[in-house]
């Protein structure tokens, strides 16, 4: 890795001297979500025509030129993820796909409170077979000290209360406090300006709103404090930003498929 880089970071959150309204949630519940739903920054080092590429891509990612040293560039994708038992972490592998054939060159978690970013390595990701296969884990550098979120046992009904974080737009560890909506159906015109009504996916995603790019790999978490949903993508209606999230039971047969029980 080369020297020169440049991570700056103001981690002097406040979080033990931040209140909650008990009226959603349990405080002590509130509370324990925001430290364990952590914010991800995703390094990408590469020549100036492939940065140049890179940047200009129209994918949904919160994008930042990082300086280096040297003659090549570097961005950094922003995203969320959510504290796992054993120091690891829940996201999504969007987050650490390689691009332009480019791997990640670092990986930096930030946790509320702790002081400074820490280093990650990917464990394992989704095959990248089909759009919502999108889950990663990876383990951090260091000890958090953090038990780790329960993972629910239970699939979240329409309309349940939900507390989702992720990273809006590059806001860090942005809470928010609603309903979880679903959806699978949508209205398309063909060639032939035929009318359809046509599924998502054979299967409803869970949707909160609102949100944005850099709320992938968010948690969303039930009144208990258990994680039920992973943000992984979403669309644009009317001016507002609809975040998408798998059933519940596609996760948990991703951690077993790769060997991650104890995680459940």
């Amino acid at each position: 890795m080369r020297k020169g880089f440049c991570l700056f970071v103001l981690l002097s959150f406040l979080a033990g001297c931040i209140t909650y309204s008990p009226q959603f949630a349990p405080e002590s519940v509130i509370s324990n979500v925001r430290r364990h739903t952590v914010s991800i920054a995703t390094y990408y080092i590469m020549d100036i025509e492939m940065y140049a590429k890179f940047m200009a891509d129209n994918r949904m990612f919160v994008k930042y030129p990082v300086q280096i040293e040297g003659p090549k560039k570097c961005a950094a994708i922003i995203g969320a993820g959510t504290v796992l038992r054993d120091n690891h972490v829940v996201s999504v592998r969007h987050m650490f796909d390689d691009y332009y054939g480019i791997p990640p060159s670092k990986i930096y978690v930030f946790i509320q409170g702790h002081g400074h970013a820490v280093e990650a390595d990917v464990v394992c990701k989704s095959k990248a077979g089909t759009f919502y296969d999108d889950y990663a884990i990876i383990k951090l550098r260091e000890k958090t000290h953090l038990p780790g979120l329960r993972i629910g046992e239970e699939q979240p009904k329409t309309g349940d209360r939900v507390i989702f974080t992720g990273s809006t737009g590059g806001f860090a560890f942005f809470s928010r406090f609603g309903h979880v909506a679903e959806l699978r159906w949508y209205f398309r015109s063909d060639e032939r300006q035929v009318l359809h009504l046509t599924p998502f996916e054979q299967f409803s995603y869970m949707v909160t709103f609102p949100g944005g790019p850099g709320d992938s790999g968010g948690s969303i978490c039930n009144v208990k404090g258990e994680l039920v949903g992973i943000m992984y993508c979403g669309l644009t209606n009317y001016s507002e930003e609809y975040i998408f999230a798998n059933p519940l039971d596609m996760l948990k047969n991703f951690l077993r498929v790769n060997g991650l029980e104890n995680l459940i």
